[in-house]
């Protein structure tokens, strides 16, 4: 009895785990386009899907890709697999979403991207923190 229930207390206390994960995340594939993009060069399409502050500042595709490899993110550019981790909703249009990138040199960095959905625009990238990841041997 015991053990059933301390089973059905941790499946509780999975669940909102579980479910942050089956929710609807319509942010995700904004996101998942533009690390696509940018895997294969296509600065107009990252630009695309980045947020107005970035819109405002770049009128060249080819100079907002540039400056984000040299700003430090190639290892997005260089990516060969992404998956996403938890998010967490700031405010009604306003998400901080976790991922994970898997290099070509088995070295694995985590992100946070800022998302934010646009009136007329929809979900859109507000900008992205990017790290090595610590993991064992590393």
């Amino acid at each position: 009895m015991r053990a059933i229930t301390g089973l059905v207390l941790g499946l509780m206390l999975a669940a909102p785990t579980l479910g942050q994960q089956q929710s609807e995340t319509p942010w995700q594939d904004v996101v998942t386009a533009q690390i696509e993009a940018l895997r294969l060069g296509d600065g107009a399409a990252a630009l695309a899907l980045a947020g107005k502050p970035f819109q405002d500042t770049y009128s060249d595709p080819g100079k907002f890709f540039s400056d984000i490899v040299a700003a430090g993110y190639a290892p997005i550019v260089q990516s060969v697999s992404h998956s996403f981790g938890v998010f967490r909703q700031i405010g009604p249009d306003h998400v901080a979403q976790e991922v994970r990138f898997f290099g070509a040199d088995d070295v694995l960095f985590e992100a946070v991207y800022d998302m934010v959905e646009e009136p007329g625009r929809g979900w859109t990238v507000h900008g992205v923190v990017l790290r090595r990841a610590a993991t064992i041997g590393a």
